[in-house]
């Protein structure tokens, strides 16, 4: 539940980054501090692609994000639900998604803002991370 969005920048999903700063590698759902809107965003060794569609988020809103990776690291689809499970937004990419030796990333949450005066950012209710076995049946 986005809280505060004017000059607040989310990073929410798989990446490298504790800060403000674009992550070197990963997969996640980015606001834009300006706009106020998401996207779904990849990077790879310092090299990113981001959605060609975006959502904009409403504060006081509860909201459920969903990133999916294929199986084979090829897709990042990005998925925006309201409270109530409508799909409000989705896209994906098939561009710059980390893999390999030194691409690692983890399950991260942050969000930041440019002001100078402390404010409430986000509530979190619930996180979760999924990894299927997709080892065949031996």
């Amino acid at each position: 539940r986005p809280i505060t969005l004017a000059g607040t920048t989310r990073h929410h999903g798989f990446h490298d980054s504790i800060s403000v700063a674009d992550p070197t590698d990963g997969a996640w759902i980015y606001q834009d501090p300006t706009t106020g809107i998401i996207y779904g965003r990849t990077r790879n060794n310092s090299v990113g692609s981001i959605t060609g569609t975006g959502y904009l988020l409403v504060t006081n809103t509860w909201y459920c994000e969903k990133i999916v990776v294929n199986a084979n690291a090829t897709r990042v689809d990005f998925y925006l639900y309201n409270n109530a499970g409508a799909l409000l937004w989705t896209d994906n990419l098939i561009a710059n998604i980390p893999t390999g030796a030194g691409r690692e990333v983890g399950h991260i949450v942050v969000t930041t803002n440019s002001g100078i005066v402390a404010v409430l950012l986000d509530d979190l209710d619930y996180l979760s991370m999924i990894i299927p076995d997709l080892r065949p049946n031996v």
